[in-house]
């Protein structure tokens, strides 16, 4: 079975109150294909799915799996907060996923972004976030290294590197 991408397209570009014109034409492609893709006539490829994913400052595994009912609340607080960053969306909210994956919560009350254990919450800055999104991104790539060397007899180096 095919995956479908148009139902969650159509949520994102909703929840942040995009036209299909104005979607399509941030994410350069044309609005016949955008409809498309939204009714599921036609499936947009992984290139097309970054671009659209690009328009709402997300990587692709965070659109894909983004709420919008959750993620339309959220993006705008960080993007007033954090102002060091591009993107400052695609951090947060693949941090936001890391952390709703190993079964902790985070969320904002007021102006204070807190993370919730099992035993209790955790206030936090968004510079605190910054830090653990640092160590994360460091865990795994010792992670990702261990795993190469790991398996190294499956290695295929790139004939283009040294």
């Amino acid at each position: 079975m095919e995956a479908q991408y148009g139902q969650q397209i159509r949520k994102m570009r909703k929840a942040y109150k995009l036209t299909q014109v104005e979607l399509a034409n941030k994410a350069n492609i044309s609005i016949s294909s955008l409809q498309r893709y939204e009714t599921n006539e036609r499936q947009p490829t992984i290139d097309i799915l970054e671009k659209i994913a690009s328009v709402f400052d997300m990587s692709l595994g965070s659109f894909l799996w983004a709420s919008p009912e959750k993620d339309k609340v959220i993006i705008p607080i960080v993007r007033q907060t954090d102002t060091s960053s591009d993107k400052p969306n695609i951090w947060f909210t693949d941090l936001q996923h890391t952390i709703e994956n190993a079964g902790y919560r985070l969320t904002f009350e007021g102006d204070i972004l807190q993370v919730y254990y099992p035993d209790g919450i955790l206030n936090v800055s968004v510079n605190d976030l910054m830090e653990l999104r640092d160590s994360i991104n460091n865990c795994v790539e010792l992670e990702l290294y261990r795993f190469k060397m790991k398996n190294m007899q499956n290695f295929k180096p790139n004939k283009d590197k040294p």
